[in-house]
């Protein structure tokens, strides 16, 4: 089946037009838009919204079953041995997900958005004590403490120098969400910025 020259070009030129006539909404809310039962109990955080997103990101991409994998029995499609019991949206370890689950009654799962959004936000209010008063809110420490635990983060100089660039990128990430969130059009939008 042949295709018409013109009629390629003029689809071309319709693409380029209606890409340039419509500004695109930032990523972060083409994904909450998509799924529209992670807008639904955003509000409900202590901890910011774009800080817990941006962890979540870093953590799984946004794939309910992530899990860090240590070796392959097939390379990139059948994993053999997994680093630890790190699993879901949050990549939670077994032992602090139950503990979550016996803080927090409820049907929750590690591959449950909300459930996972619901955790890491448990996670940090529980263990920010042990940040500086005023660093407490700042994306880069909570991502630390979340990543290294309660006793490994007050032994900051024996947190690695790759851990710590890592904890720079989510804050980073932190920032950015934090500026598109402000600019999803989203239900529960005027509530967020009432926080």
């Amino acid at each position: 089946m042949s295709t018409k020259p013109h009629s390629i070009i003029s689809l071309l030129l319709f693409s380029l037009l209606t890409g340039c006539s419509q500004q695109q909404p930032p990523q972060l809310c083409t994904l909450l838009q998509r799924e529209h039962v992670w807008s639904q109990y955003q509000h409900h955080t202590k901890n910011k919204l774009s800080t817990i997103l941006a962890i979540i990101q870093h953590e799984s991409g946004f794939r309910s079953n992530a899990r860090p994998v240590k070796s392959w029995l097939v390379p990139g499609l059948i994993p053999w041995e997994h680093h630890s019991s790190a699993y879901g949206f949050s990549q939670a370890i077994a032992s602090t997900w139950q503990e979550f689950k016996a803080e927090n009654p409820g049907l929750h799962q590690r591959e449950s958005y909300y459930s996972s959004v619901l955790f890491i936000d448990w996670y940090l209010s529980k263990y920010k004590k042990y940040i500086p008063v005023n660093k407490r809110n700042h994306p880069y420490e909570l991502y630390l403490l979340y990543h290294e635990g309660p006793t490994a983060y007050q032994q900051t100089h024996r947190i690695s120098k790759a851990t710590k660039n890592y904890a720079a990128k989510v804050a980073a990430t932190a920032r950015k969400f934090e500026g598109e969130l402000k600019t999803c059009h989203l239900q529960w939008q005027n509530e967020w910025r009432s926080l």
